[in-house]
């Protein structure tokens, strides 16, 4: 029976490149986490009856292509970091111009911002930040002029106060993160030494 390093390092490339290596850890916790919580929601659905088949099926194929993800991770960790990203973003994107800025969907675009800065560095943090700001200004100046009609209602505050604030949370935090681990990056490469996590 394989103990659970055992496991972990199958999951992940082989070599000793510790950056490629952390790339990949990232991918898995990531694509487990977050299998985990859809998972988690479908059983809290299923608990309190409002479950739909439709909801079910989405979770499966979303798993699915998480167990893909990581198959790609173990010879192309950046590759695997950046579709990761992408669709996360894309089903974020998704959710918030469903429901619009009145419910917490939001907040999710914080999950591939981390990934992109923490895996990818500060440009693809920076990027990631400029997609989820575009989306959410979209999102609240679309419903503003009635572009369309979000199933939470429109507030004003919608564009007054939740644009901005993510706006510039999403920035702030994907600078933050982005200078870490570039900062780390050139201390492991100014002690000419493989970078460590």
């Amino acid at each position: 029976m394989m103990t659970t390093k055992q496991v972990w390092r199958s999951l992940l490339p082989p070599g000793e490149d510790a950056w490629q290596r952390g790339q990949a850890s990232l991918v898995v916790v990531a694509c487990l986490g977050v299998a985990a919580a859809a998972w988690g929601l479908v059983l809290a659905w299923l608990v309190s009856g409002d479950l739909e088949w439709e909801t079910a099926v989405a979770s499966l194929v979303f798993t699915l292509l998480l167990v893909g993800l990581l198959a790609v991770n173990r010879r192309r960790p950046s590759l695997a970091l950046w579709l990761l990203v992408s669709l996360l973003l894309l089903l974020i994107t998704l959710d918030v111009s469903s429901y619009g800025l009145g419910e917490p969907g939001a907040a999710a675009f914080f999950l591939p911002l981390a990934l992109a800065a923490c895996g990818l560095g500060l440009r693809a943090g920076l990027v990631t930040a400029g997609v989820s700001t575009a989306v959410v200004w979209l999102t609240a100046v679309g419903a503003a002029l009635n572009w369309y009609m979000p199933e939470t209602a429109y507030q004003e505050s919608h564009l007054t106060f939740t644009a901005p604030f993510f706006t510039v949370l999403f920035w702030v935090v994907a600078l933050m993160i982005g200078y870490w681990v570039q900062f780390l990056r050139t201390l492991g490469n100014s002690k000419r030494e493989p970078f460590r996590m």
